[in-house]
């Protein structure tokens, strides 16, 4: 099938005008298609579901339907248009929201929103947008049954199984680079407990399970061009069950650092509370009396998890040989893992701190 005629197996109001690949993803292949509908232009953006990533598409597409229906709904209740604030996807004529060609692969569409992203966010305003975005996400979905979600990645923010899988990389020593590392593995060691006790709460059931994002970074925020206001969340593809620490403290972990996530330069590597406070001000300020006691507690502990949850699984690709995650260089695994490590270490240092800002706005 050619993208034109994937695109006709969609019921898209106008005439198929043309259409440009662009380069701003990693993971599924994105086209901008324009329509010409009443004499006027209307885009679309089109992308081919990576398989190699996500196994099942139809069930991820299941999810990000279900779940932006969902929010929809609820604007509309609300009497808030929701044209620009939460993503629509086109359907087939049996009401499908993905088309499947001859080779196997899952494409779907949604009506593109003209908006700016930010790819590294600096300036606090902009901060403050991302975690009121994500958090309006959160608030958003706060009723929705998160275990009818599929989980696209099993265990993927299960800190505990990710020091299994850390420790069997240390006994197997698959490029004989355990002693290289004595320094790094201790450090894994010794964040071990506090890392893994949101993991504990979750396998206990004593913190609730929610529709988590799990991709919590700037980029996946949209922003309208004239007021700088966040419009929407996008990118819904690891939509699942999950903890709410977990989407704050990635997002923490992400933008509230003074160093890129591979800095060499440990000197360099810092939390940044300036941003700290931005973030949660947008975050926790919008979800204020809808958390339980023990989220509301945990919310800064999940930049510290999440932190070393990374450090961890870099160190693990490490010493299995690379590879998992796309090095540029060698050694590159070992400068994430002892930037995350520097990193958890300063954030450890100010979690007290850290929590007074989370209580100065949740409460």
């Amino acid at each position: 099938m050619t993208l034109r005629e994937i695109c006709e197996s969609f019921n898209i109001v106008g005439k198929y005008r043309s259409c440009e690949q662009i380069n701003n993803g990693i993971i599924n292949k994105s086209y901008i298609v324009l329509y010409e509908r009443d004499g006027e232009e209307a885009k679309y953006l089109v992308q081919c579901v990576n398989k190699s990533v996500f196994k099942r598409p139809d069930k991820i597409m299941k999810n990000i339907e279900s779940v932006t229906e969902f929010i929809r709904d609820k604007m509309i209740k609300k009497g808030i248009d929701p044209e620009r604030r939460v993503l629509k996807y086109a359907k087939t004529a049996d009401g499908k929201s993905y088309v499947v060609d001859e080779d196997g692969n899952y494409w779907r569409a949604y009506g593109f929103i003209d908006a700016d992203v930010y790819n590294e966010a600096e300036d606090e305003d902009v901060i403050e947008e991302v975690g009121k975005a994500f958090g309006e996400f959160q608030r958003w979905l706060i009723d929705y049954d998160a275990s009818s979600l599929y989980v696209s990645i099993p265990n993927f923010h299960n800190t505990c199984r990710r020091y299994d899988a850390f420790y069997e990389a240390v006994m197997v020593d698959a490029e004989d680079r355990v002693d290289k590392v004595a320094a790094e593995i201790e450090a894994c060691r010794a964040h071990e407990t506090l890392a893994c006790k949101l993991s504990l709460l979750a396998q206990n059931k004593e913190i609730p399970l929610h529709v988590t994002h799990n991709d919590t970074k700037s980029n996946n925020v949209i922003f309208d061009k004239e007021t700088k206001k966040a419009l929407a969340v996008i990118d819904l593809d690891t939509v699942m069950p999950g903890l709410i620490a977990y989407d704050f403290g990635d997002a923490a972990r992400f933008i509230c650092s003074n160093a890129a996530e591979d800095e060499p330069d440990l000197e360099k590597v810092t939390f940044n509370l300036d941003k700290y406070r931005a973030l949660t001000k947008g975050f926790a300020g919008t979800l204020k009396g809808r958390l339980t006691n023990i989220e509301a507690d945990t919310l800064s502990l999940g930049v510290y998890s999440m932190t070393v949850e990374l450090a961890v699984r870099f160190l693990t690709d490490y010493l299995n040989g690379d590879v998992y995650f796309t090095t540029h260089y060698p050694g590159h695994n070992l400068d994430r893992a002892r930037c995350q490590l520097t990193l958890a270490a300063d954030i450890y240092k100010k979690l007290e701190e850290m929590q007074k800002i989370v209580r100065e706005y949740l409460y």
